[in-house]
């Protein structure tokens, strides 16, 4: 896998866990108890999201600390299309970023 590829899931996976933290921002709320109902509702829904977004980016995790080494791309972009769609993650937005990314379409900066 070249440089560019790599780089690519790197940022993927910091998307997904800047997306997994604003999921459970709400489980530090002050008005927890107020709003008691509506987070429990809310929170079984961010709790299946949280768990599907984990459960597809810990690999890139895992591989990335060993340079992509074995990584199944193939088997990484099937688990995307099919184990998130039921947890209303926009998959194809994730797809775009890495194929502007490889393509060279969008630099990378810190903080984007």
């Amino acid at each position: 896998m070249d440089e560019r590829r790599k780089s690519a899931y790197r940022h993927l996976l910091y998307h997904a866990v800047i997306s997994i933290r604003s999921c459970c921002a709400w489980a530090s709320d002050t008005e927890f108890a107020k709003w008691e109902a509506f987070f429990r509702f809310r929170g079984g829904r961010t709790a299946h999201r949280v768990h599907c977004m984990a459960d597809a980016f810990h690999n890139v995790a895992r591989y990335s600390a060993l340079d992509f080494e074995g990584f199944d791309e193939s088997k990484f972009w099937n688990q995307m299309a099919h184990g998130l769609g039921s947890a209303e993650v926009d998959v194809e937005w994730y797809r775009n970023l890495f194929d502007e990314i490889v393509s060279g379409e969008r630099e990378l900066k810190c903080g984007q």
